[in-house]
C-alpha cells in the first residue's frame, strides 16, 4: 500500500524524490529516505492547530505560518539536508501528514484528490455519532435467526433502556408511603384519589377505580395517559381516561390512572429537561415516568383485592410509549395494550418518549416486541403514524412471537380514525383484556356502558395546587435524586466483585453499540481516477 502511494507521488511530482507519511505511520518508527538531497518539509495541519515537526531531532521552522480556525491547511518549512537511509520524524498532535520532497515546485495539495478520501484531515465518521436519528427516522425491524439470537439482543436492549434511565442496577425500592382518600361510591364502581412516593420526596398522583364487592382477586391495570390537554382527566371524543378507568372497574378490574410528569397533580417537576447535569445521571421525563410506572405496579400489588399474577398496562400515544416501555423492563406486566404508538416511522413526539441510548439501531418495534411471548394487543389508527401497522409493524413484532411459537398471543386492530384512544379503541382493549384475563361473559362483543364523568375538580388529588407539607418542587427534588444515585454508585464501587465489574464493562460496550458483528462491515466506493498508469480508488470501509 505504501509502495503504491509512493509510486503515485513520484509520478505526480515530476522530478525529484517525494514521500508522503501520515501521522500514524510516523509514530510506528523510522522512515527510509530514498536518496540524499535537500528536502522541503510540508505539514498538513488540522484547523486551529500549529505545525510541530522534527526530523532527526531537528525542529522544522515554518516561516509565515498563521493559524487557520476555519479549515485544514498545508504549510511548507525550511529545506533540510538528509542522507539516504533511516530518519526519525516526530509530529505534534495538530499534524495529520508530513510530505518530504526535493522538488521545490511541487505542492502536496495537487495530489490530495487522488491520495485522500477526505479533503480535510478528520477521524473516521462513526455512524453512531454523525447519523442523526430523529422521531421520524424510518426503521426496519432487525432480523433474528433464532430465539437465542433474539433473547441475547433483548437482554442488551432492556439493559440499555434501564441504563439510559439511571435504573441499572435498579435503585433500592423505598417505602411508597401511599395515601388513598376521597372515596366516591357508585352502584358498580368506586373512585379514589391517590398519591405515593416513587422515590423519597417525589409523588406519583392519580385516581384508583375499583369494582364494588370484588371477588377474592381481580386483575390490576396500570393506565398511563397520553399528551391530552387534561392528561389523566381528559374526557372527549378522541380519548377519555376516566371512561377507561370506570369501565375497567365495572368489568371487574382495579384500574389506576396516573399523571405524567408535570401534568395535573404532578406538580414537582416540569415536563421537560431542566439541566445538562440531569442527563449525566439519567434523570429526564422518560426516566421519571418509567420509574413511576414501575412503582405503580408496586402500588397495585399492595391492594388486597389485586391478583399480582394478573397485572396489565394500557395507554395511548405517550401513554402507549409508557405501556410498552414498562412491559419491556418489568416482567410483572402479564398483558399489554399499547394504542397508536408502536411505529416504524415515528418514535414519539415528546422528550418524555425519548432519551439517549434507547434507540441506537432499533425502534419501537423491537422495544414493543420485548413483551413476547406475553399477550399483547396493538391498536392502530388509519389517521396517524400507525396507519401501516397491519402491513409493517404487526408482522415485524409477530416474527418475534413466532420464535416462541406464540403467534396467537399477539393481536392487532386498526381503527379508522385520527390519533386517538376513542370509544372504538377502548372497546377493542376491553374485549382483549376480558377474553384474556377474565372469565364468564362473551367479551368479544362487550360495549362500553354509558358513564358519568365526575369532573376535573372532583378527581384532582391537589385541587388547590398545593403539595402536602414536606414536599418540594424543582431543583431540590433533582438534587435529592442525584444524591441518592451518587451514594448508590459509591456503594457499588466500594464493594464491586470481579463478576460485577465484568457485567458493567459489558454494559458500557452495549451503550456504545459495540455488538455489531464484523460480518456487518460495509464498503463504499467514493470515486476512481487514472494517473501515471495507476488506477486510484477512494473507499470508506466500516460497520453499519
Amino acid at each position: 500500500m505504501l509502495a503504491t502511494m509512493t509510486g503515485i507521488l513520484l509520478a505526480l511530482s515530476g522530478t525529484g524524490a517525494t514521500q508522503w507519511h501520515d501521522a500514524w505511520e510516523l509514530r510506528e518508527g523510522p522512515v527510509t529516505i530514498p536518496e540524499a538531497g535537500v528536502y522541503t518539509v510540508w505539514a498538513w495541519v488540522y484547523r486551529g492547530a500549529s505545525p510541530k515537526v522534527s526530523v532527526n531531532d531537528t525542529a522544522i521552522a515554518f516561516s509565515g505560518f498563521a493559524p487557520n480556525d476555519d479549515e485544514a491547511q498545508w504549510v511548507s518549512g525550511d529545506g533540510l539536508a538528509l542522507e539516504r537511509g533511516a530518519a526519525e520524524i516526530a509530529v505534534g498532535e495538530g499534524v495529520a501528514s508530513v510530505v518530504l520532497t526535493t522538488d521545490r515546485r511541487w505542492k502536496p495539495a495537487s495530489a490530495l484528490p487522488l491520495l485522500r478520501v477526505s479533503s480535510s484531515p478528520e477521524g473516521p465518521r462513526d455512524s453512531r455519532v454523525y447519523q442523526r436519528k430523529g422521531t421520524n427516522t424510518k426503521f426496519r425491524m432487525t432480523d433474528f435467526a433464532s430465539r437465542d439470537d433474539w433473547e441475547s439482543f433483548a437482554e442488551r436492549l432492556r439493559r440499555r433502556i434501564l441504563v439510559a434511565c439511571g435504573l441499572w442496577p435498579m435503585p433500592e425500592k423505598t417505602p411508597l408511603n401511599a395515601k388513598v382518600f376521597g372515596r366516591i361510591e357508585y352502584a358498580d364502581y368506586t373512585v379514589e384519589k391517590v398519591h405515593f412516593e416513587a422515590f423519597p420526596g417525589f409523588l406519583v398522583t392519580g385516581n384508583l377505580y375499583r369494582p364494588v364487592n370484588p371477588p377474592d382477586r381481580v386483575p390490576g391495570v396500570a393506565c398511563p395517559h397520553g399528551h391530552w390537554e387534561n392528561g389523566r382527566l381528559e374526557d372527549g371524543e378522541r380519548g377519555s381516561v376516566p371512561a377507561r378507568g370506570i369501565t375497567l372497574a365495572r368489568m371487574g378490574m382495579t384500574a389506576f390512572t396516573y399523571d405524567m410528569v408535570g401534568y395535573n397533580d404532578s406538580l414537582q417537576l416540569p415536563h421537560k429537561w431542566e439541566s445538562e447535569a440531569e442527563k449525566l445521571w439519567g434523570i429526564h421525563p422518560f426516566a421519571i415516568q418509567l420509574l413511576s410506572s414501575i412503582r405503580v405496579l408496586d402500588f397495585l400489588e399492595t391492594l388486597p383485592e389485586v391478583d399480582i399474577e394478573q397485572l396489565a398496562c394500557t395507554g395511548a400515544s405517550g401513554g402507549g410509549t409508557q405501556t410498552f416501555a414498562l412491559a419491556a423492563v418489568d416482567s410483572r406486566v402479564k398483558i399489554a395494550a399499547p394504542v397508536n404508538m408502536i411505529s416504524s416511522t415515528m418514535q414519539g413526539g415528546c422528550i418524555c418518549e425519548n432519551a439517549p441510548l434507547i434507540r441506537m439501531n432499533n425502534s419501537n418495534m423491537e422495544i414493543g416486541a420485548l413483551m413476547a411471548p406475553r399477550p399483547m394487543l396493538m391498536v392502530s389508527a388509519t389517521g396517524d403514524w400507525t396507519k401501516l401497522t397491519p402491513e409493517v409493524e404487526y408482522p415485524a413484532v409477530r416474527s418475534i412471537y413466532a420464535l416462541y411459537g406464540a403467534e396467537d398471543q399477539l393481536e392487532e386492530q386498526q381503527i379508522d380514525a385520527p390519533h386517538n384512544y376513542n370509544l372504538q379503541s377502548r372497546e377493542a382493549v376491553y374485549r382483549f383484556l376480558g377474553k384474556r384475563i377474565l372469565e364468564g361473559e362473551a367479551w368479544d362483543r362487550y360495549a362500553e356502558p354509558p358513564y358519568e364523568f365526575e369532573g376535573l375538580e372532583a378527581l384532582r388529588v391537589f385541587p388547590d395546587g398545593e403539595l402536602p407539607a414536606g414536599y418540594e418542587k424543582g431543583e431540590p427534588v433533582i438534587q435529592s435524586l442525584i444524591g441518592a444515585r451518587r451514594a448508590q454508585v459509591a456503594r457499588a464501587l466500594a464493594n464491586m466483585t470481579p463478576d460485577q465489574r465484568a457485567e458493567r464493562q459489558e454494559a458500557f460496550r452495549d451503550m456504545l453499540h459495540l455488538d455489531a458483528p464484523v460480518a456487518d462491515a460495509e464498503g463504499n466506493l467514493l470515486g476512481e481516477s487514472h494517473v501515471g498508469g495507476y488506477r486510484c480508488q477512494s473507499w470508506t470501509i466500516g460497520r453499519h
